[in-house]
């Protein structure tokens, strides 16, 4: 997709993200707005049937009030006597004042008497059991004290919610004592309810249940009624919408009550938003049409003439770019910035041309994946082929044969580890230093390979001639060490002979200090052949962990603990490595005899390796730390801490005492990058 059509479609895109933004903003609003609207309407409707539901209520305690407190039932709870029922409690007289239940019980909350009336008022018979038992678990039901005027509320009846009131039982002038509590009961469906919705206008759902026990569909949204929310609405449809409230019923149980009403303010809400959104729509429309005439003839269409220009002058790397937009906008200035940075590419460009042909030896530049970018006249030679067969071409078909597994390990090595890779090659009879340098993108990725190429056989020749004459010094130095080894064993047997032979004393004692002399010699020549041996052999990559135990299989470490943790670890060092381990556990052997146990192990720390080997002895005193290193001190006081560290430095690496004294003495050995390996990384 080209910058145009990739324009026209994220502006099209923009401006639909833009409706849909302006729409989901304007429904949230407008939502919001009528949510809280509903929401207070409701809160008022829920109140006013509250208060509805307490006139209802306030009205059926007064008339348990008047039959509570009349002598006759006061009378009757003493005697329990049958004419009285007959000629004052009938179904008849029960339907004419709307109740469904009439209970009277004893002071001790016996039944004396009770009926139940169907709903419709046309079937009477005695109290259920499950009514009795329901009753009888209310003890605040059962015992009112007499200065009580009594209780109302609602209570949830097998067959449905009931405005319950008890009163209790008095004489007319209420004094007592209390004989036992009259209860009267009244199905809200029976009348209340029609009564509450004819006084309120709104439509009360028959939906009564506790907190407890709600059904399914408003378990989720009743669960929240309690505290400072004692309303959830649910809107049954766009038409009808249920507010649900608490109300406690008389054994201080929350119970649901549901007020419906018509939503005729949400429906004109959402009429004026669909108006509003089809309005904001059609003027989106209209602007971006607009927009997109205007981009695409003063930006849309020039951008695009500058691409093809650009593109078709592309294959000509010798030319400049004339310019072909007019005037003085953002698009001019990027076509002469264009035209700069092609200019200052090309001279860059030929800067690296003749910096690569002014190579002497054989330089060129490589594709990741082998193909020829750019070569000198030495590289072209050296291949002895065509320029035209090189430039292009993949490095494979020019390359001979048998040096082919040769240049292409060594580049996969570049590639790979993302750094210079050295390597010789000899070619008629020359020995060339070829290196790989690997062009990193600027994401880390080796996207090019550069080959420079050294003649190094002046050097080579030097080398060899060096070797051997460092081979003839060295053969010279073991004869002359030898010889003079072997004369000072001469000495020091004379020396014992007139020992054995004199008594005098004052000779003696000459014959002693000429003894310390010749060993003094003795030592000399054996530092002097153990610095002669350093840097005899070429440096190699030494395993640490194996180097150390063949050190301490030369020394006796007694009951000393020691605890290797160097697996895995390999540096590159001169042969005498193992020499240096063993001065350095030989320093614990004899200098801390307190000490328990040796340690090593190493860390690394930004490019280097750090080995250390430590001992919990005394250690070593602050001022000492360095004269040990120095010539004549060390371990048994001869230089052998001063060879160690001369022999690390062959490869460029250091070693210091960093010790706490009075904790034990700590050797760290440093050794720089490119010197040390991890196995199998």
């Amino acid at each position: 997709m080209n910058l145009r059509n990739r324009a026209l479609l994220l502006l099209g895109l923009t401006f639909t993200v833009f409706i849909i933004i302006i729409a989901a903003v304007s429904l949230s609003v407008t939502l919001s707005g009528l949510d809280r609207m509903e929401h207070q309407e409701m809160a008022d409707a829920v109140n006013q049937t509250k208060v509805a539901m307490n006139v209802e209520s306030a009205d059926l305690l007064r008339t348990t009030q008047d039959w509570a407190w009349w002598d006759d039932m006061y009378q009757y709870a003493a005697d329990q006597n049958p004419g009285f029922l007959d000629r004052n409690i009938d179904p008849l007289a029960l339907a004419t004042l709307n109740l469904n239940l009439f209970m009277i019980l004893d002071e001790k909350g016996n039944l004396l008497h009770g009926q139940v009336l169907s709903e419709d008022f046309q079937r009477n018979g005695p109290v259920p059991a499950d009514i009795t038992k329901l009753i009888h678990s209310n003890p605040a039901i059962l015992y009112i004290p007499e200065d009580n005027p009594g209780l109302s509320g609602i209570l949830l009846m097998p067959n449905g919610p009931m405005m319950v009131t008890a009163v209790p039982l008095l004489r007319s002038d209420r004094t007592g004592p209390v004989r036992g509590t009259l209860i009267m009961g009244r199905y809200l469906e029976s009348g209340p309810l029609k009564r509450i919705t004819d006084m309120t206008g709104y439509q009360i759902t028959a939906d009564w249940h506790t907190t407890d026990d709600t059904g399914t569909n408003l378990k989720g949204s009743v669960a929240h009624l309690s505290g400072e929310q004692n309303l959830v609405l649910v809107a049954d449809n766009e038409s009808m919408i249920t507010g649900y409230s608490t109300v406690q019923d008389l054994t201080g149980r929350d119970m649901v009550i549901g007020v419906s009403m018509d939503r005729k303010l949400y429906r004109i809400g959402l009429a004026n938003i669909s108006t509003y959104l089809v309005l904001t729509v059609l003027w989106a429309i209209m602007t971006g049409l607009i927009v997109v005439v205007v981009m695409d003839r003063t930006v849309l269409q020039r951008m695009s003439r500058l691409a093809d220009h650009v593109r078709s002058a592309s294959g000509d790397r010798e030319n400049d770019i004339v310019p072909i937009l007019s005037g003085d906008d953002e698009l001019a200035d990027l076509e002469k910035t264009i035209i700069t940075s092609r200019q200052d590419l090309q001279i860059r460009e030929k800067q690296l041309r003749v910096f690569v042909n002014a190579m002497p030896g054989p330089a060129a530049l490589f594709s990741r994946g082998g193909t020829i970018l750019l070569a000198n006249p030495a590289f072209v030679e050296y291949m002895n082929k065509p320029p035209e067969e090189i430039i292009g071409a993949d490095y494979r078909s020019c390359v001979p044969p048998e040096e082919l597994e040769k240049y292409t390990r060594f580049g996969m090595e570049a590639i790979r580890k993302k750094e210079i890779v050295h390597f010789e090659d000899e070619a008629g009879g020359k020995t060339l230093l070829m290196s790989y340098y690997p062009v990193l993108d600027k994401d880390g990725e080796v996207i090019q390979l550069g080959l420079l190429t050294f003649d190094i056989s002046e050097r080579k020749r030097l080398e060899n001639a060096l070797q051997k004459v460092t081979k003839k010094i060295s053969l010279l130095n073991t004869v002359i060490f030898s010889d003079i080894q072997n004369k000072v064993f001469v000495q020091m047997g004379y020396l014992e002979l007139a020992r054995q032979t004199t008594t005098d004393p004052r000779l003696r004692t000459y014959l002693e200090k000429e003894d310390m002399v010749v060993r003094e010699i003795q030592n000399s020549l054996q530092f002097a052949k153990q610095y002669n041996d350093m840097g005899a052999s070429q440096p190699r990559w030494q395993n640490v962990l194996d180097v150390m135990l063949f050190a301490i299989s030369h020394l006796d470490l007694g009951s000393i603990i020691r605890d290797f943790r160097v697996d895995g670890l390999e540096i590159y060092a001169d042969s005498l490595l193992e020499r240096v381990f063993v001065t350095l556990i030989e320093n614990t052997i004899i200098h801390a005899k307190d000490a328990t146990i040796i340690r090593a192990g190493y860390t690394i720390i930004g490019d280097d390796a750090v080995i250390f080997i430590e001992d919990n002895g005394q250690g070593i005193a602050l001022d000492t730390k360095e004269e040990i290193f120095k010539r004549g001190l060390g371990s048994g006081g001869s230089a052998s801490l001063f060879l160690s560290r001369e022999i690390l430095s062959i490869t460029g690496i250091t070693i210091r005492e960093n010790g706490v004294f009075g904790k034990g003495a700590r050797f760290e050995i440093r050794v720089p990058k490119g010197s040390y390996r991890l196995s199998g990384k």
